[in-house]
């Protein structure tokens, strides 16, 4: 047995005034765990994600992500919790760094407020499910969806999701998913969740409304959810293209109301970039016997 400590902070990401927020977990120093310890602590403590702070050859930082079920390429909330905990501790100051991720070497950049902006990688559509299909996973009428004139179609910005558009916020308030139904079309596509929306009366500071369902990684519903972010921004410039900039909110409906801005840039090489940015709320530090755990 082992008597060692795992250091470890707990923020909320992406808070809105400071409340609500997604829950991650961040260690330091994880070079000495191995796959197996890393997923055993992601799973103990149960958060959406856990990130895992690691030497990079290749960037400033190397992280890696757990679900409490899996390994995941990128995280977009325990990206924003863990640079503002490296903020916290003064560790980093305001600026631009680079993390080495399972989505490739990101950017990421610290305002001088605290706020956390980072890239995602470079966003990938493709075709989704039937909208059948999916509204009899979520109880609702394939209407709800039609009516809207989008289309379902899996966006990936570091992890895919099947991006799901909704007439309305009542509909969208009215999702209620079949577990294993959700599962089953996940894993068909190859994807992480399903990320539902419903767009903001034109008068509204908020773009849109969202949700996300990601049963298949053990998270059955999401507060907010980084990467699903970028995958929206990406999906709306592509088919409404009115403007660049967005601002999302997602949680109220699990009672963690969180805010995510995004903004979606063409790099040098023609692509579409997505950024998406937030705040976390005050770091509490916690102490981790690795001897609670199976070597």
């Amino acid at each position: 047995m082992m008597d060692r400590f795992v250091e470890f902070y707990h923020l909320n990401a992406f808070v809105a005034q400071g409340q609500g927020g997604n829950p991650a977990g961040v260690v330091r120093h994880a070079d000495m765990l191995d796959d197996a310890q890393m997923q055993a602590i992601a799973t103990d403590f149960g958060y959406p994600e856990t990130a895992f702070i690691c030497h990079s050859e290749h960037a400033d930082v190397r992280l890696r992500f757990f679900t409490p079920t899996n390994e995941v390429a990128f995280c977009g909330h325990a990206t924003v919790a863990t640079f503002s905990a490296l903020w916290q501790l003064g560790e980093l100051e305001a600026g631009d760094y680079t993390q080495e991720t399972g989505a490739g070497v990101l950017q990421v950049s610290i305002l001088a407020s605290g706020k956390v902006n980072f890239e995602t990688a470079i966003p990938v559509i493709s075709d989704g499910p039937n909208e059948k299909v999916i509204a009899d996973a979520f109880h609702i009428d394939s209407k709800d969806i039609l009516s809207t004139g989008l289309p379902v179609k899996v966006v990936s910005a570091g992890g895919p999701n099947i991006i799901l558009p909704l007439a309305s916020l009542d509909a969208l308030a009215r999702m209620s998913q079949d577990r294993e139904a959700v599962i089953a079309l996940t894993e068909a596509y190859n994807c992480i969740g399903v990320h539902a929306f419903a767009l903001s009366p034109h008068e509204s500071d908020i773009t849109a409304c969202c949700r996300n369902f990601a049963p298949a990684v053990g998270v059955d519903e999401e507060a907010a959810t980084g990467s699903a972010a970028a995958a929206l921004a990406a999906y709306l410039t592509e088919y409404q293209g009115t403007h660049n900039r967005f601002v999302f909110e997602q949680g109220e409906h699990i009672g963690a109301r969180s805010l995510l801005s995004a903004v979606v840039k063409v790099d040098a090489q023609g692509h579409h970039r997505a950024w998406v940015g937030g705040e976390a709320n005050t770091l509490a530090r916690r102490g981790y016997r690795l001897d609670a755990i199976s070597a």
